[in-house]
């Protein structure tokens, strides 16, 4: 304690002889002049006093130096106040630990305290609370109280029997209203009481954990024991059993489904928070960093990626991307980690929430790599983006798998053909929703293409195309047909018009002619007009002999020449034994060879190509019917046995 300063006479003068001490006692011994002359007695009557009539902080002060004055020569001395030793800090919290703690603002302790205080404060927040159960006790209140309500409102209509009651059950959950005993969900005072203290607990973790980012984002705070306690938070907060999908409600009557929250969201997003501030803080010291980060750390984090709810994606997607620009000795692991996943979704689940974000980093990453690509980037297209394209979900994530392949085009553009020729493998053939998609990436790719790549794959691609063209889906064909607006497309069609108008022309003939759609009839109109004006001459040649080549009696002619061939087979067949073409009543003919029968399938499978169409098959049943010796229909009994074929 200091030692007051004595007061200087009005003179100005101080006395030579008499201390501070003394000066106070004489004073304090004239009030006091009938009472025991003592010294001794005096100071114990003084405290019997002072507890009396109480104690001012001036008498307290005199006391003290009342005690200094029998040894005046000696010098005061200045008492020290040691401060009481901290209580030990628990290792584990518990949720009554939270509820009951006093909090502390973090600045208004010495620099000493605060890392203590700090330390405590993130082991109180790493205590989890159920939110699920204080959800489902307001859900039960809510209920009961509409229930009442509804009660009251339906009293007059209560007395109409059984089926109001029925009708009341079913409206109300937990309720019955009926004659016998009412049943309720109604929470008892002790549960109401503990309700309370969580929601109290509740917030005062919120409150700590806002103090807690609060004080890493604005101050220097760097020190490997606070790193070790932020990162055991982190861990026990956010690596848990996600919440299931099942519990998920609906609205009636929307085409699109609710988004999921987490009940936990209040104390997540300040922990996402917390992870973020101390990933991006400049005090930290990376090399100690990584000893906390490993790889399980790294994983679960990964793993959450499975979240429903998309705010959490979202952290998650920024929190990861830090973690792989901030540290190069995990960017290999990192890359492998994700690519486990996607093998995951290809071959065996088909479905996973966080797909679209985990393909928004690596957009980033393929746009940092360096050129010549490597070998293991260049198998990560062949084997996991190009895969991709099979799931079913294929429209959650499309728009970020497609710029991810586009990032490959431009590393390196002889990647396209590679690309196109998957694009072709995994085309849909059931799903339209999906053939859409294909088409407006397929579109983005060509146009990226070089000349070279492109000359390379004309005949598959324009094949497809012309598939695509004849859909019966109006918008499969329609997106089909917008190809010829992008300019790029437009002119390398025009470059190589002898090879690709022969394999368009069917498709257009057979829109014009059966498409049910005017908007798809227009646009073939329209697009067999551009070929007509880009070169005439040829255009009539190809329409030339489309028209041959599918006249009924031309493929009557060519029906009958493939029969014929497989009659003078059947001749040869086997030890001379006699051909299909039997003339008496009991002759039977013989079994066919392994190469007549792949002649019959393949005559089936020209017949079935040509279509059947009413005039095709008019055609062909009077040709059948008619006086044609080479089928034995004489007017005589001979009959035309078909060749028994055989399995393989």
């Amino acid at each position: 304690s200091k030692v007051m300063a004595a007061k200087k006479p009005k003179d100005g003068k101080r006395k030579k002889n008499q201390s501070f001490g003394e000066k106070l006692f004489s004073r304090f011994a004239k009030k006091r002049k009938d009472k025991d002359k003592d010294k001794d007695n005096k100071h114990k009557k003084d405290k019997k006093n002072n507890k009396k009539n109480g104690t001012s902080k001036h008498d307290k002060r005199n006391s003290k130096h009342d005690k200094g004055r029998h040894n005046s020569s000696k010098p005061n001395k200045i008492i020290e106040f040691t401060p009481a030793e901290p209580e030990e800090l628990k290792d584990v919290y518990t949720i009554d630990d939270v509820i009951n703690y006093q909090s502390q603002v973090i600045r208004s302790v010495n620099d000493e305290k605060r890392k203590m205080l700090v330390t405590e404060k993130l082991r109180l927040c790493s205590v989890r609370f159920d939110f699920t159960e204080i959800m489902d006790d307001a859900k039960t209140n809510n209920n009961i109280n509409g229930a009442q309500q509804q009660q009251q409102s339906n009293g007059a209509g209560a007395t109409n029997g059984h089926q109001n009651g029925k009708s009341d059950k079913k409206k109300m959950d937990g309720v019955i209203l009926s004659n016998g005993p009412r049943r309720s969900h109604a929470l008892s005072q002790e549960q109401m009481e503990r309700k309370q203290q969580l929601t109290i607990g509740i917030d005062k973790k919120r409150q700590m954990l806002v103090e807690i980012v609060e004080f890493i984002s604005t101050q220097k705070w760097w020190d490997e024991d606070i790193l070790k306690e932020l990162i055991s938070c982190v861990t026990s907060n956010l690596f848990r059993t996600l919440p299931l999908g099942s519990r998920r409600k609906f609205v009636k009557g929307d085409e699109e489904e609710e988004p999921f929250l987490d009940p936990q969201w209040l104390h997540l997003q300040l922990v996402y928070e917390l992870c973020l501030r101390f990933l991006i803080s400049n005090d930290i010291d990376k090399k100690v960093m990584q000893k906390y980060l490993h790889g399980s750390f790294v994983l679960n984090l990964i793993q959450l990626f499975q979240s429903e709810d998309l705010r959490e994606r979202d952290y998650l997607k920024t929190i990861l991307h830090r973690i792989y620009g901030k540290f190069m000795s995990f960017r290999s692991f990192l890359r492998r980690a994700i690519n486990n996943v996607f093998y995951n979704v290809i071959y065996e689940t088909q479905r996973h929430n966080g797909l679209a974000e985990l393909l928004e980093i690596l957009g980033s990453i393929i746009n940092g790599f360096a050129t010549p690509l490597k070998d293991e980037h260049q198998k990560f297209l062949r084997n996991v983006l190009i895969p991709l394209h099979k799931v079913e979900t294929l429209s959650q994530y499309h728009a970020q798998l497609a710029y991810c392949v586009v990032q490959f085009i431009e590393k390196d553009p002889r990647l396209s053909s590679i690309i196109i020729g998957g694009l072709l493998k995994f085309w849909p053939i059931i799903s339209c929703s999906k053939e859409l998609l294909f088409l407006s990436e397929l579109e983005e790719v060509l146009e990226m293409t070089e000349q070279p790549q492109f000359e390379k794959l004309i005949i598959p691609v324009f094949k497809r195309i012309a598939n695509c063209i004849c859909s019966p889906h109006f918008q499969v064909a329609e997106r089909a047909l917008f190809l010829w607006n992008n300019d790029v497309i437009a002119a390398f069609m025009s470059d190589h018009r002898p090879v690709i108008l022969p394999l368009l022309y069917p498709a257009l003939h057979t829109n014009l002619e059966r498409h049910w759609n005017n908007t798809v009839t227009q646009l073939t109109t329209h697009i067999m007009q551009q070929f007509m004006d880009m070169d005439e001459k040829l255009f009539k040649q190809v329409e030339q002999k489309f028209k041959e080549e599918h006249q009924p009696v031309e493929k009557a002619r060519r029906r009958t020449l493939k029969w014929e061939k497989v009659g003078a087979m059947s001749k040869t067949n086997g030890n001379g034994t006699t051909s299909g073409y039997t003339n008496g009543h009991n002759q039977q003919s013989t079994p066919m060879n392994i190469d007549e029968n792949k002649n019959v399938s393949n005559q089936q499978q020209n017949k079935s190509s040509y279509g059947q169409n009413g005039k095709d098959v008019k055609m062909t049943n009077k040709y059948q019917n008619g006086n044609n010796s080479s089928y034995g229909q004489n007017g005589n009994n001979n009959t035309y046995q078909q060749p028994r074929q055989t399995t393989v």
